[in-house]
């Protein structure tokens, strides 16, 4: 059966080439590689439909909770037998969490009447909590129950019968509005509203532009950055743009650093515009946020292959042959090989530090003396994870907005295509020890934005006053 044998790929594949394998400081990726195998197989003996094959595969990756082992689909080049059409459907009305609550945020004013109305909280449906029911519907299929921003984000999947064919529809939901509580049965009816439509259009509805740098007030400046992954020729113009200006904004008082929805890339980008803003010197001086990593690549021909054939090439077009992260890179390669050509199964990569810190510690000057906010969301993750570690290093920096989302310790991703040509699996070749930050643990903002996190206008107009507080007041 073809989802079998991509569940199977998938585990053979994690097992031969990814960290979490043989990661003897981690016995749980092991466990749900094993355990998670056996409930997918289990589920794929009733796939007789795409959506059942999604699911399956869905449920099996979702199961390692973590963000650089993921899955997509492309269904347009294979066709699977189908006994069942994929409906997707919803009741005529959106929910999305936010502090906890489910609300009504949207609904067809043109369907039937006695739908919740707009704002009205989401209690329970069918006699159950939303907690439990998210925690039974939606989070084995998407996202981590640990994460505020995986709330955010999947919440609205709740009411979302996208076709999993493992759940029943809710039938029947309750609801709170201005003090008094009502059942409504659900009438579920077709929808072109996928998951996808909800999450980029209920959940985040701002399109962030390409990184650039504008006005702030007087004496201001916002920086867009909402990529580390500058995946055309436009986006990379666009960042490398941001990190030749960023030294005309050292007289500024303050600097937004904008990365809502930023979802990573490559670190190297971020540390370059701290780095250019504060001074060389200066950043590598008080930069400690990578002052006891060192990393363990897990040493397969195939994981060397990724890097000469997709890493080096790219690096070369960013940052040209002599550019330090492509020597960084190719030294990385070399080292795997020569691991691989001994029997080891890790190749350990260590920072040099002399490079990176000043000789005369303690006397480099910050070129920078103003104030940076770092706006967040829950999009942000891996790279822009990494920027949050470094800028943070620095007294002047405050985060605000929302929380991040998180990122295991498990790095440097490659794809490979499963049997079926359906689906490619993304996965780490490397495992980051003695970093600062936990598993799976998110930047929590010290200043919480409680508005709309989508609304930029209104986000200025908050940062200027929380500027401007804190100017007063000498607060940090």
């Amino acid at each position: 059966m073809l989802t079998q044998k991509d569940v199977r790929a998938i585990y053979s594949i994690l097992q031969t080439q990814t960290p979490g394998a043989i990661d003897s400081l981690n016995p749980q990726f092991k466990y749900w590689m094993n355990n998670g195998l056996k409930q997918a197989l289990k589920m794929s003996k009733a796939v007789d439909s795409r959506q059942g094959y999604y699911f399956v595969i869905k449920y099996y990756v979702n199961g390692f909770h973590d963000e650089h082992v993921i899955v997509n689909f492309d269904f347009s080049k294979i066709k699977i037998q189908n006994t069942k059409k994929w409906v997707k459907q919803y009741p005529g009305f959106f929910v999305k969490y936010k502090d906890g609550i489910f609300i009504i945020t949207s609904k067809d004013y043109s369907s039937e009447s006695g739908m919740p109305p707009k704002d009205a909280k989401l209690v329970s449906c069918d006699n159950q909590s939303v907690k439990k029911l998210m925690n039974e519907r939606v989070f084995p299929y998407h996202g981590n129950t640990t994460l505020n921003s995986d709330w955010t984000l999947y919440g609205s999947f709740l009411l979302l019968d996208d076709g999993n064919p493992f759940l029943s529809p809710i039938k029947e939901c309750r609801f709170l509005y201005k003090d008094r509580y009502f059942n409504i049965k659900l009438n579920w009816r077709k929808s072109n509203f996928n998951s996808t439509y909800v999450r980029n259009n209920i959940v985040y509805t701002h399109n962030w532009p390409a990184s650039k740098i504008t006005k702030f007030g007087n004496d201001g400046s916002w920086v867009y950055l909402p990529s580390f992954w500058p995946d055309t020729l436009d986006k990379l113009a666009a960042i490398k743009s941001v990190m030749a200006k960023i030294r005309f904004l050292r007289n500024e008082k303050v600097i937004v650093f904008d990365v809502r929805g930023n979802s990573g890339g490559s670190s190297e980008w971020g540390s370059i515009i701290l780095s250019n803003l504060y001074g060389k010197e200066y950043f590598n001086e008080h930069n400690n946020s990578r002052d006891a990593l060192y990393s363990e690549w897990r040493v397969t021909k195939e994981n060397i292959q990724s890097i000469e054939k997709y890493y080096l090439p790219l690096l070369y077009e960013t940052v040209g042959k002599n550019g330090v992260d492509y020597q960084k890179m190719s030294a990385i390669a070399a080292g795997m090989q020569k691991a691989l050509e001994n029997g080891k199964e890790f190749y350990k990569e260590t920072l040099d530090r002399t490079v990176h810190k000043s000789f005369s510690v303690g006397r480099a000057v910050s070129k920078f003396t103003g104030h940076i906010f770092v706006l967040t969301d829950g999009r942000c993750g891996s790279a822009c994870l990494d920027f949050l570690d470094e800028a943070k290093c620095f007294a002047n920096v405050i985060q605000i907005g929302r929380p991040t989302h998180a990122d295991t310790n498990y790095v440097s991703n490659r794809e490979v295509l499963l049997p079926s040509g359906i689906c490619h699996l993304t996965l780490p070749m490397k495992v980051e020890r003695n970093r600062g930050r936990a598993s799976n643990q998110p930047h929590i903002p010290k200043y919480i934005y409680s508005g709309d996190i989508n609304n930029t206008d209104k986000l200025r107009q908050w940062i200027n006053k929380l500027a401007r507080k804190l100017e007063k007041t000498g607060a940090t």
